[in-house]
């Protein structure tokens, strides 16, 4: 997680929000194993909670090399730029 998003208690705030919502609102998605949860250009106006496992950012070069970026855990956001 970027350290300025966690300082600012916004990511805390916004978890808690997750953990209300999500018995009223929210969907639960199982993603597989080396599946995309979302590709870079896809229209997205979610934002995840890993509830369990992990997640990679990764981002792929034109001559088809990945670069990491993340990796998310339980307990972490991703997406929030969508707001």
């Amino acid at each position: 997680m970027n350290p300025s998003f966690e300082t600012n208690g916004f990511a805390q705030l916004l978890r808690d929000y997750l953990r209300r919502q999500s018995q009223v609102c929210a969907t639960t998605l199982t993603i597989g194993r080396r599946c995309n949860v979302y590709a870079c250009g896809d229209i997205d106006r979610s934002i995840y909670y890993v509830q369990s496992g992990h997640v990679k950012l990764l981002l792929n070069s034109p001559s088809g090399k990945e670069c990491l970026l993340a990796i998310y855990a339980p307990g972490d956001i991703f997406g929030e730029l969508c707001l």
